[in-house]
């Protein structure tokens, strides 16, 4: 049987630190760093230009089409991009912006000394897939989910010591986060008569997603200077291979 096409369809990552309200003072200096950050490193789509202020806490700089997103907000910075829709779109490229990004903006405000949390999140897609999510999951995990329903979303939280944290006695509570979810999905019909909700609800799973979320919480805060952002990226590259790779074999 053909090896299983994973598709990457989202990439994620993120820095989180103290919720810090003078940053909604300064959001659009903040702006303005990243457009022209955006601008140095020949990011996709013309660049991020486009700005909107969903909430108070918020300002968001994205492309015209919206896929890739950069989220400045009280509680850190997120940035989003729609990989599959667009092969232009670069991981490497992603993670150079919010690597300046964050060493560019955090220092504006006292968030630079209080990072908790960095996380990356990669998704992917495997089509023509017939099988049930829950059973991929059973496989992987061996843990058997008979009798468990197919329309949920099943997610697992594994939590191990950060290696840093057995050196450092001041960052002892420090922890290593990996969230995996698993669901199935049908394929969206383009046929007018397969929008009918009944006719969908028949339809067979065709479509297995996986999403792996990779985060590191610092226990008390850091300094941004001590928080090695390259080697997290890195780590969770390695551990998402390892991980879809091991996936693959129960996909087949």
């Amino acid at each position: 049987m053909a090896e299983p096409q994973w598709e990457l369809q989202k990439f994620i990552v993120g820095i989180r630190h103290e919720r810090i309200f003078m940053v909604t003072d300064i959001q659009g200096a903040m702006a303005d760093h990243i457009v022209a950050l955006s601008k140095k490193i020949q990011v996709p789509m013309g660049g991020l230009k486009w700005i909107t202020r969903p909430d108070f806490l918020s300002v968001i700089i994205s492309d015209k089409t919206e896929k890739i997103s950069v989220n400045c907000n009280a509680d850190g910075i997120v940035i989003q991009a729609d990989i599959f829709e667009d092969s232009s779109i670069t991981i490497d490229a992603i993670q150079e912006l919010f690597i300046r990004s964050a060493h560019l903006v955090l220092p504006l405000t006292e968030a630079k000394n209080r990072i908790n949390r960095l996380g990356v999140v990669y998704e992917f897609y495997v089509r023509d897939f017939t099988n049930s999510a829950k059973t991929i999951f059973s496989q992987f995990t061996k843990v058997n989910l008979s009798g468990i329903p197919d329309n949920m979303l099943i997610r697992m939280s594994l939590k191990n010591p950060a290696e840093d944290s057995l050196i450092q006695p001041n960052q002892i509570n420090d922890y290593k986060n990996v969230i995996l979810a698993i669901s199935s999905e049908r394929e969206k019909g383009v046929d007018p008569e397969e929008v009918e909700e009944e006719k969908e609800k028949e339809k067979v799973p065709t479509i297995l997603k996986i999403s792996v979320d990779y985060q590191s919480y610092y226990i008390p805060p850091r300094d941004l200077k001590n928080v090695n952002i390259s080697k997290h990226l890195s780590d969770a590259k390695l551990y998402v291979d390892d991980i879809i790779n091991k996936f693959s074999q129960d996909v087949e």
